[in-house]
């Protein structure tokens, strides 16, 4: 697509876009939209929270395991995971 617009590829957006659907199938869609946009942001948040704080537990000593239960049920290797960034 890029080629086509003779653009570089990182600043082609496509985006979709039925006609002639319903308007309650078109405010779902928008809804829907906006909430996976807010869960995305919500999931980076997560990320980062997570990270700062398994980081300092471990300078505090608290194993994997520990660290994992006192972030809602972590993996020792998710945890490990949130440290590496």
């Amino acid at each position: 697509m890029s080629l086509m617009l003779g653009c570089e590829p990182n600043k082609v957006e496509l985006v979709y876009d039925y006609t002639g659907l319903p308007q309650e199938v078109r405010q779902d869609l928008e809804r829907f939209r906006a909430l996976r946009e807010q869960l995305d942001q919500i999931e980076e948040s997560l990320r980062k929270i997570g990270d700062r704080v398994a980081t300092r537990l471990k300078k505090e000593k608290v194993t994997d395991e520990d660290t994992g239960r006192l972030l809602g049920g972590l993996s020792r290797q998710r945890v490990g995971q949130l440290r590496a960034g």
